[in-house]
Parts: C-alpha cells; structure tokens; sequence
C-alpha cells in the first residue's frame, strides 16, 4: 500500500483529494492528511511517506519550507506541488518539485498525477 500525505490548509481540498483517492482504489493508497507545515512534519516523523501533495501558499510557514523539510528528511518522497498558481508560476516557486497540479484542472488532471508515473502496481 503506497501512502500519499495531502498538506493543504483547507479542510474542503483535503475532502476532495481524499475522496478521489478513495475512488482511485482504497486498497492501494492510505491517505493521511495535514492541515500545516508543522502536522506534516510531525506525521512525516511518525509515518512512512511515498507522495505529498503539498499546497504551495498556506497560513503560517508555507510550501516552500514544507519542501525543503521533506527534501532534507527523505529525498525519496515525490512531491507534486499543487495550487491554484498557473504552472508556470509553480515552478518558480518550487523548482525541484516531481510534478505540477494547478487545482483549477479538475479531477481527471487530479487522477493522472497520482496513477501516473509515481506507483508501480506489480
């Protein structure tokens, strides 16, 4: 089972991506959500990790901390960087980020991101 932390500030995007990832196969993903910078580092410590989807712009310390924190703590974790910042503007702000997801794509960009290159099902 591949575990994917959403780290977004807002409990309705957190429901969404959870619940799309239900869709997608609970057997296969476990989620575990955070609504901070801080409760994710702390779920990162106590979890094992394989994809975060990580909210660019949060109150308090953003995105930009959150990535370096998980780069300097297992550089293994693929992060798809998401916002409601075009794509462009994403990667200038996280320019080392594994993937993109501009929240206005809708839920089939949403599904691709995660199937896509990040798990092997065999």
């Amino acid at each position: 089972m591949k575990t994917i932390m959403i780290v977004d500030d807002e409990k309705r995007i957190r429901d969404v991506y959870r619940q799309l990832i239900f869709v997608m196969g609970s057997s296969i993903f476990e989620v575990v959500e955070a609504d901070s910078v801080e409760d994710a580092t702390e779920k990162m410590i106590r979890q094992d990790i394989d994809v975060v989807l990580l909210d660019i712009r949060m109150p308090g310390m953003n995105g930009e901390v959150l990535f370096e924190v998980i780069k300097e703590y297992n550089p293994d974790i693929r992060i798809i960087a998401t916002s409601v910042f075009p794509v462009e503007v994403q990667k200038k702000i996280l320019p080392d980020a594994d993937d993109y997801y501009d929240k206005s794509w809708g839920p089939f960009k949403f599904i691709e991101k995660i199937t896509g290159n990040y798990f092997n099902y065999n």
